[in-house]
């Protein structure tokens, strides 16, 4: 993160210096250049004037010397009101005709290179002083002369070398301000990504719940919102996955205690039977042990099976009467209940519903078996079916000892049994109400548990699929 932060104000401090730097330099460049053109011609335009002015004394005087343009000169560049730094008049063997200032320099003429212009002008330093030479040749009484200035520029080089040098001052300290600017920049943008950076390495270590407290309303807390979305899922999956495996060490340790005791149960009267001299009713006693145990493991494995063959299978779901599946399973139960004070009834409303035929006969049978358990050999069941549109309304209630409020939500998981001693007597393994959530779930449907000890149990199932009555 340090790393990002350096290049993040590096970048964008070189990048403010070099805008800066280029267009600071650009502008006292533009600035000199102007002023320097600007006082060229105003150079050129007082050398134009004095030249003027001697053509006019030439043209009126008679003298054949020079006194007269030398009094012009004289008058001209008086008490130092010249504009030049210097002015010089020279004749055609290079001697001074005329002389004002002081400064030494070449006298040698130049051709006119400018055509647009009336003398030749140079840039020329002397003495660590900056200066316009300008020559102009001119006729005074027939003869040419040369008129040759300097026009001092230094102002103009010496307010280029303080803009320069103020400049520089000011980009140090622009290019200061920008680092400290860049750097509390980076600060405050790298910071988000240090939070979602140590949230990631918490979530990679193991700690599923921590997220990213992100608000700066850019994208960056966007980023923030959707991996703490990311982390949220991947924490209810890792949480669904452990629950499924925390189910299937007790469904193993269940089904492990569930044929252990019938198995040592067959094993023991085997054994009894085979290294021992019985007699025919000892015998047909272990036998009927043995018969016992052996169709408890038989409904286990039965069981077990419809469970895998559930979840492995598709079903197709049919136009069937479900009322006529209720009534053949209550009959058959009927048979078995004849022996006991167990009263079973059925009001069914008449019809047809989208039903898978055979899961729905295992569900009544396990709903009327579970029933019938609860109530000890006596007592009532009753049953009624409802179609109602789309739905179909299944209700079983028994008034038995009923089920403690605290057991409600474990009922459904496999080999639950509320009183296990009684269920296991009375050969039940704890999977049918197992199977029969698995069947309403396959149904589209739900299945609700009303119960009150000692006072009984509804089972409320609703299957969604179409009916017409």
């Amino acid at each position: 993160m340090l790393r990002l932060k350096s290049k993040l104000v590096f970048c964008v401090t070189g990048l403010l210096a070099l805008i800066f730097g280029i267009g600071g330099s650009l502008i006292i460049s533009l600035s000199f250049n102007s002023s320097l053109e600007n006082e060229k011609n105003t150079a050129i335009q007082s050398f134009e004037m004095i030249r003027n002015t001697l053509t006019i004394a030439n043209s009126i005087s008679r003298q054949t010397d020079f006194a007269d343009i030398v009094d012009v000169l004289n008058q001209l560049t008086k008490d130092g009101k010249s504009a030049f730094a210097a002015l010089y008049l020279y004749d055609t063997q290079n001697k001074i005709v005329f002389k004002c200032g002081n400064i030494a320099f070449n006298n040698t003429i130049y051709e006119n290179t400018a055509k647009d212009r009336y003398a030749y002008v140079k840039l020329v330093k002397i003495e660590e002083k900056s200066y316009f030479k300008i020559y102009e040749p001119i006729n005074v009484n027939g003869e040419k002369l040369c008129l040759m200035a300097l026009y001092d520029t230094t102002e103009i080089y010496l307010l280029r070398e303080n803009q320069s040098f103020i400049y520089r001052r000011v980009l140090i300290i622009m290019t200061l301000i920008a680092a400290v600017s860049a750097w509390v920049i980076a600060a405050l943008l790298t910071r988000s990504l240090k939070i979602l950076s140590k949230a990631s390495n918490e979530i990679a270590t193991g700690n599923l719940s921590s997220r990213a407290k992100i608000h700066s309303g850019d994208e960056i807390e966007l980023l923030a919102n959707d991996f703490n979305v990311m982390a949220s899922k991947l924490e209810n999956t890792i949480d669904e996955l452990t629950d499924t495996l925390q189910k299937q060490e007790q469904f193993m340790g269940s089904f492990a205690h569930e044929i252990k005791t019938p198995m040592t149960s067959i094993i023991g009267y085997a054994d009894l039977i085979r290294s021992q001299s019985l007699g025919t009713e000892e015998i047909e006693e272990a036998a009927q042990y043995i018969f016992t145990e052996g169709k408890r493991l038989e409904s286990l494995s039965f069981k077990l099976l419809d469970l895998i063959m559930i979840n492995k299978q598709s079903f197709e779901l049919k136009k069937v009467e479900p009322y006529l599946i209720i009534n053949e399973a209550a009959e058959l139960l009927k048979t078995k209940y004849s022996s006991t004070d167990v009263n079973l009834t059925c009001v069914c409303d008449e019809g047809y519903a989208m039903l898978e035929a055979d899961l729905f006969e295992s569900l009544v049978i396990n709903l009327l078996d579970n029933a019938y358990k609860s109530l000890g050999k006596k007592g009532n069941i009753d049953i009624n079916l409802k179609l109602n549109g789309k739905n179909l309304i299944l209700t079983v209630s028994d008034d038995g000892r009923g089920i403690p409020q605290e057991e409600l939500d474990k009922i459904t998981q496999a080999f639950y049994r509320v009183d296990k001693s009684r269920s296991r007597s009375q050969g039940g393994v704890g999977l049918g109400l197992a199977l029969c959530n698995k069947i309403v779930m396959l149904h589209n449907g739900s299945m609700k548990f009303e119960s009150e000890s000692g006072k009984g149990t509804t089972v409320t199932v609703i299957l969604r699929g179409e009916s017409d009555e």
